[in-house]
């Protein structure tokens, strides 16, 4: 079964949980074997970067909805312009952050396991329009350090 048709309350089979890894929802840090054996929270972060959610004790079976990335997924300009023009920009690309929006020092990486930073080398300017994580936070205009591909700034909301 796919981690998608799961509901929220189910608990979590191995292959709910590689599905899961597959699709980009979590990353895998360890093989996991498809198998109907429900997830303990302790196999949860023994395989993949997924948090479980406060009070569920390490043996017991975590629901679907008690789980969450610790890697966001988020769509930002793929050029780069002035702080006035930023919030112009169009979403054309993806990036992966650890925090839900961004602050100054956020890191944009290029893939769901935060390996590899983002390459912004071939932007333009300065600043670039980030959507939040859950598309609905709002949008930002940050400066950005092409060095270390983050925010140098404190992000700006766009009206």
């Amino acid at each position: 079964m796919s981690w998608a048709s799961i509901s929220s309350n189910q608990t979590i089979s191995f292959t709910n949980l590689k599905d899961a890894c597959t699709t980009g929802v979590f990353t895998e840090i360890s093989t996991i074997t498809a198998s109907d054996e429900q997830v303990t929270a302790t196999d949860v972060g023994t395989y993949t970067d997924a948090i479980v959610a406060g009070g569920v004790a390490s043996n017991q079976l975590p629901v679907k909805s008690e789980l969450t990335s610790q890697s966001y997924q988020i769509d930002l300009s793929c050029d780069g312009t002035t702080n006035a023009l930023a919030c112009a920009l169009s979403f054309t690309c993806t990036a992966y952050v650890k925090t839900q929006y961004p602050v100054f020092g956020t890191v944009f990486y290029s893939n769901v396991g935060q390996t590899t930073l983002y390459d912004f080398s071939a932007y333009a300017g300065l600043f670039i329009k980030v959507n939040s994580w859950d598309n609905t936070s709002g949008q930002y205009n940050c400066r950005i350090n092409f060095a270390t591909s983050s925010v140098n700034n404190g992000p700006s909301s766009c009206p």
